[in-house]
């Protein structure tokens, strides 16, 4: 009965802590993507966090196979719209491989 409960007790305990492995490499994800495209575009500190959330928002679409098309396209969309002309010509010339980058980094496979 003790040995039983140990090894549940140690299977939770994994899990949980894959989990939380797995919450902070998506925010380190987030936050890396942000921050290129804030270099690349200089995005003011107000538009980075609206990247930060425009991906959170987007992740749980692009952990869904069927559905990570359509999860790119919205953070095209969003963070385009966000962006002065001088960004979205920057951002136009980069978006291609930074949401390739993106979609391989969090997406499932």
């Amino acid at each position: 009965m003790k040995k039983t409960f140990l090894y549940v007790l140690a299977l939770f305990i994994a899990i949980s802590f894959t989990n939380i492995l797995a919450q902070n490499n998506e925010k380190e994800t987030v936050d890396k993507y942000a921050e290129r495209l804030k270099v690349k575009v200089l995005l003011s500190n107000e538009q980075t966090a609206q990247v930060k959330n425009i991906i959170n928002e987007s992740l749980t679409k692009l952990n869904s196979e069927d559905k990570n098309n359509e999860a790119i396209s919205d953070i095209e969309i969003k963070v385009a719209k966000i962006l002065d002309d001088k960004q979205k010509a920057k951002f136009d010339i980069m978006k291609t491989q930074w949401l390739k980058n993106l979609n391989k980094e969090v997406a499932v496979k």
